[in-house]
């Protein structure tokens, strides 16, 4: 899913779809994944819209709360989504 949201314009701001190179040598035949933060993303996107079960953040810009709340519920599933603001005030 991460290469895929790049692939369709996202942004990668941290982590990524390759394994850390730091990993002790007992762990490097497991399966592990970087936490990842995408930004740049449309909601139309497959990485907006299907869940990732993995730790990967999505970054949808909006205008208003009305907005906001429309992005957050136009997903088929609705798992979790969540809303960051710099007015506390609003999202309480």
């Amino acid at each position: 899913y991460i290469r895929l949201g790049i692939e369709e314009g996202a942004t990668l701001l941290a982590g990524g779809p390759d394994k850390p190179s730091d990993l002790p040598a007992h762990l490097k035949g497991g399966n592990f994944l970087r936490p990842t933060v995408l930004a740049d993303v449309d909601n139309r996107m497959r990485v907006a819209q299907e869940e990732i079960f993995g730790p990967v953040a999505c970054l949808l810009p909006f205008k208003d709360e009305a907005e906001g709340l429309r992005l957050a519920n136009d997903v088929e599933y609705g798992l979790a989504s969540y809303i960051w603001t710099q007015d506390v005030s609003k999202v309480l």
